[in-house]
């Protein structure tokens, strides 16, 4: 299992064929905005899970899990869901390179 972090933002990571990869990114969804993953080409998206906070308005960490299949990205957004006119506030891309 590979693990992730926003550390690993714009990099190229290693992987064999059905290696699951744990991405764990800062959020806050009481600002209304959510992770969204946007491009999934080098596998698919098994869970989107969101820690449970100590209090209202608390920063908390969302936790993706994926598998890879193929050489490829996952890439994801920050965004609020319903603003379609206003870019993101942040991206996340990691390029997948197949080994062994």
């Amino acid at each position: 299992m590979i693990t992730l972090t926003d550390k690993d933002n714009n990099t190229i990571v290693q992987a064999k064929v059905k290696e699951v990869v744990d991405l764990i990114l800062p959020a806050n969804p009481s600002t209304g905005f959510f992770w969204q993953a946007t491009d999934t080409s080098a596998g698919k998206l098994e869970r989107v899970q969101y820690d449970a906070v100590s209090k209202p308005g608390a920063p908390t960490l969302a936790r993706f899990r994926f598998v890879v299949e193929q050489e490829g990205h996952f890439t994801l957004n920050y965004a609020r869901p319903w603003a379609e006119l206003t870019p993101p506030a942040r991206w996340f891309d990691v390029g997948i390179k197949i080994t062994g």
